[in-house]
């Protein structure tokens, strides 16, 4: 179904104005429209006679807009397929979801050259992350950032279409012979028909084939179940190709691949010290974790000399909203040094300062996580230049 759905992003509430399963526990969701700037409460969607589907605030203001400068009436439909369609009676489709994927897609859609699709931020957050799908004769996966190619297809750029249905992912040239077989659903042991699918590039950069049952007869559990993962080893992958470009990566040692097939972090023996002192509760981050519960360093708190202070909530931690210190480089003199100070900040007990929660010490990059204050100015605390009495 189509409609207006609540989610939460840095602590606040807000609305995507989405597509989800409407029959399945929990709410999976296939497409967003406005994933990059969510809908305030009161928010409405409306389908003008002339074909524009528009969403806008509480006051008026336009969120996200399609025209379909039809010079007819104009309906929309939510088709069984999972594809919202703006159509006439004469003209056919003019617009439709499938055209616009998100991170997602579903059996019956099509993604044609130069189509492309970017991942969620985080699990828990769906606005634009680090990864790209796109098909330009070769469908390939990229990071965003620099960008580099970390996996290809490598069908010397006659890829044309790709096509997804019940029983897989498929790779086209331009005169419709098959490429190559991307992803099959044949490893179900059942009729394709009996499960819902769907195949998504996720927040780690992984391009995941996911079945679902219809019915419980099927001997599969009731929960989405990944068949296929591209590229298999995202821990082992990523890193070779950014490091051939000087890249550094969070995806390095510290990353492993679990049972399920996702990366899992693991810290240095090191750091183990620092998070087992009696009576003190202090965490060790990677820098990945807390780009992430920062939404990429989005909402600032304030700025001082020697650092910058974030908004962050811990998903992890029951949506915890903390303080993160980014440190300027000129203030850190080498990693014995950071740690000594961390260790000097955790024993220090005193009324004028919010309690020290965590810490990050990766690469260039220096970070400390403070509890957030919900009353009075943690800026001031932070920031200000005073003297422990």
């Amino acid at each position: 179904m189509l409609n207006l759905t609540k989610i939460i992003r840095n602590g606040s509430s807000g609305f995507l104005l989405a597509i989800w399963f409407n029959k399945l526990e929990g709410k999976t969701i296939v497409w967003s429209a406005n994933r990059n700037n969510i809908a305030p409460e009161g928010s409405k969607v409306e389908l003008s006679i002339d074909g524009r589907l528009v969403l806008t605030d509480p006051n008026g203001q336009e969120i996200w807009a399609r025209d379909t400068a039809s010079a007819g009436p104009v309906y929309g439909a939510m088709l069984d397929t999972g594809n919202f369609v703006l159509a006439t009676s004469s003209s056919g489709i003019l617009w439709q979801s499938f055209d616009e994927p998100t991170d997602k897609i579903l059996p019956g859609q099509v993604l044609n050259q130069r189509s492309r699709f970017v991942s969620s931020f985080s699990r828990m957050n769906a606005s634009s992350g680090r990864f790209e799908l796109f098909l330009d004769g070769d469908l390939a996966l990229y990071t965003i950032k620099y960008p580099i190619v970390y996996w290809s297809t490598t069908t010397g750029g006659s890829g044309n279409q790709v096509s997804f249905n019940q029983s897989g992912t498929y790779l086209h040239a331009a005169n419709g012979t098959l490429l190559i077989l991307i992803s099959s659903s044949n490893e179900t042991n059942s009729t394709s028909s009996q499960f819902f699918q769907r195949a998504i590039l996720e927040s780690d950069g992984v391009f995941r084939h996911y079945v679902y049952p219809k019915r419980s007869s099927s001997g599969r559990p009731m929960v989405w179940s990944s068949l296929h993962s591209i590229p298999d080893n995202i821990c082992l992958i990523l890193p070779q190709h950014l490091e051939r470009q000087g890249v550094a990566c969070g995806f390095n040692s510290l990353c492993s691949m679990g049972t399920d097939r996702r990366p899992r972090w693991k810290y240095p023996k090191k750091l183990s010290a620092y998070q087992a002192v009696p009576g003190v509760n202090i965490r060790s981050f990677s820098y990945n974790e807390l780009e992430e519960a920062t939404n990429g360093f989005e909402e600032q708190l304030g700025t001082g000399a020697f650092s910058t202070g974030y908004k962050a909530v811990l998903n992890d931690d029951n949506g915890k909203i903390v303080a993160v210190m980014k440190l300027h480089k000129t203030v850190t003199e080498g990693e014995q040094g950071f740690l000594a100070e961390v260790n000097s900040i955790r024993r220090t007990n005193h009324k004028n300062l919010v309690q020290l929660l965590g810490f990050s010490n990766e690469g260039q990059h220096r970070l400390l996580v403070y509890e957030h204050m919900e009353t009075g100015s943690l800026a001031d605390l932070l920031f200000k230049d005073s003297r422990l009495s």
